[in-house]
């Protein structure tokens, strides 16, 4: 005997209620910043020459940018928290384009990594907004595939990230 929860979950799926368009979005806004933040492993040769520095140190724009986005995840989930959904996505959203027209405008090295510090703290932010926006525009029992389709955006952005450099 089938449970008859079980039932109606996989009918919805089957049936292939569409999920709202602004889900697949946040799954694009998702691969955007997850290439954003591997984009610079690909081209290490390239930006070291361009920045006249040795490519370990290129390669530490990479580092500060997985160290700053751990820790500013465990804030940003604490801050966001108490913010209206909208406004924290385009909060970071905003903040997420500012950070790489300044990182795509600095002139040195010493700005790039300010840069990447900044960009790193707005794409952790714009990836939680991202999830919980998803979830929340999603009926409860379509709630896991939003997320899933965020994470897909995350993922695929790992796949391409590198090779697009």
């Amino acid at each position: 005997m089938r449970p008859v929860l079980a039932g109606a979950v996989a009918s919805c799926v089957q049936e292939g209620f569409p999920l709202d368009t602004r889900v697949y979005l946040l799954g694009a806004a998702v691969f955007l910043a997850g290439v954003a933040e591997n984009i610079c492993v690909g081209i290490l040769p390239a930006l070291s020459a361009g920045l006249h520095v040795s490519v370990a140190a290129a390669g530490q724009l990479t580092t500060i940018f997985s160290a700053v986005f751990a820790l500013a995840a465990l804030v940003a989930a604490a801050c966001i928290a108490r913010v209206e959904r909208r406004t924290a996505l385009l909060a970071s959203l905003g903040a997420f384009a500012a950070t790489n027209l300044f990182a795509a405008a600095s002139p040195g090295y010493a700005s790039l990594f300010v840069a990447r510090v900044l960009m790193a703290a707005s794409c952790a932010t714009l990836i939680l907004v991202a999830t919980r926006f998803a979830a929340e525009l999603a009926p409860p029992s379509q709630r896991g595939r939003a997320i899933g389709i965020v994470f897909m955006g995350i993922s695929a952005s790992l796949v391409l990230g590198v090779p697009i450099g």
